[in-house]
Order: structure tokens, then C-alpha cells, then sequence
């Protein structure tokens, strides 16, 4: 997938599931080399980091060495539901970023039928979190 193919990508999804209010906020998305290396505990609870959010710049970054389309889509709604919790309340600081405002949104993008399989496997991987 190229630059402009992603572009595509996140103003649909935006647009379908988030009501163009990401772009609205000028949230930009690009590829680039994303850091996998964590600590062993996370790591192991975790698995690889394939996209990051990083709400200061107002940037999701994808890992450019995804080159599957499917994993991509699935990595971007995941970094995009991030963005989007924290548009409505950025997170407390001892607030989990996977915690209930996270799973809310992901169960809401599932029920609106995302038709992917990878949301099944992150709604497994994020179970309710206080």
C-alpha cells in the first residue's frame, strides 16, 4: 500500500466510523519505522507494536514494514480509536490507554461491522479493563 492508498484508507474509515471528526481535527497519518523493541514484560503480554498514536503531533504512524492490506486496515482503526478517545478526553495520568474508553469504541466499530477479522482478536486481546 502506498502514501496515497493509506490517505484513502483513513479518510473512509473516518468518515464511516468516526464521522470525519479525526480529519475535522487534523489528525495526519503516514507510514514509517515504528520501534517493536519493549520491555520483556510487555512484550509478552503485548506482542510487536505495528502503529503508534501520538497525540501531541497529531499523528498515527504505521509501521512501513506492514505490507499486508488487512493488517494495515486493522493497525490503523486501532491507532484511529486511540486518537479518537483522546479527542473527546485526553487520558488521565494513570488512566489505562486500553482501558474502557478504548474497549467501548473498539466494541462499537464491531458492532458497526468493520468486516475484519482482526477486530475479533483485539477486542480478545483488550478485555475490560477498569
Amino acid at each position: 500500500m502506498d502514501h496515497h492508498a493509506l490517505q484513502s484508507l483513513f479518510a473512509k474509515l473516518d468518515s464511516h466510523y468516526f464521522g470525519g471528526k479525526l480529519r475535522e481535527a487534523h489528525i495526519r497519518v503516514e507510514f514509517g519505522w515504528v520501534d517493536r523493541r519493549r520491555g520483556p514484560e510487555a512484550s509478552l503480554l503485548m506482542g510487536d507494536i505495528a502503529g503508534h498514536w501520538q497525540p501531541f503531533l497529531h499523528l498515527i504512524q504505521i509501521d512501513d514494514r506492514i505490507s499486508d492490506p488487512l493488517e494495515i486496515e486493522a493497525v490503523l482503526v486501532h491507532e484511529m480509536i486511540h486518537a479518537s478517545v483522546e479527542l473527546e478526553r485526553p487520558l488521565r495520568k494513570n488512566e489505562n490507554d486500553h482501558g474502557k474508553r478504548f474497549r467501548r469504541e473498539l466494541e462499537r466499530i464491531y458492532c458497526e461491522g468493520i468486516g475484519t477479522a482482526h477486530i475479533e482478536d483485539e477486542i480478545a486481546k483488550y478485555p475490560y479493563v477498569p
